[in-house]
């Protein structure tokens, strides 16, 4: 079962629906507006990070940059409704 963490934004169906489509089963949301989301451990044991930039404060990006490095997890970044974008990442950062 592949698992997904996305970080940001308020209304993530689209990002849902096409990581549902690419064979992520588990998705997360982290909605990065609060300071103390930053303190939340980060989860073990998924595939990959999507990053709703322009949604999530800086601090809790660039944790969120450090541990999918750290981890050697794929992390993918997209702007604000753009699906078109991220549905040709996810085809390339599949596992």
């Amino acid at each position: 079962m592949k698992k997904a963490l996305i970080v940001g934004g308020d209304n993530v169906d689209l990002v849902r629906r096409e990581l549902a489509a690419q064979g992520y089963e588990d998705v997360q949301h982290w909605p990065g507006r609060k300071p103390g989301e930053c303190r939340r451990p980060f989860p073990r044991h998924i595939d990959l990070v999507v990053v709703m930039l322009g949604h999530v404060n800086h601090t809790l990006c660039q944790r969120v940059r450090h541990e999918a490095g750290r981890q050697r997890l794929p992390i993918l970044f997209s702007g604000r409704k753009h699906t078109a974008p991220l549905k040709t990442q996810l085809a390339g950062a599949s596992p």
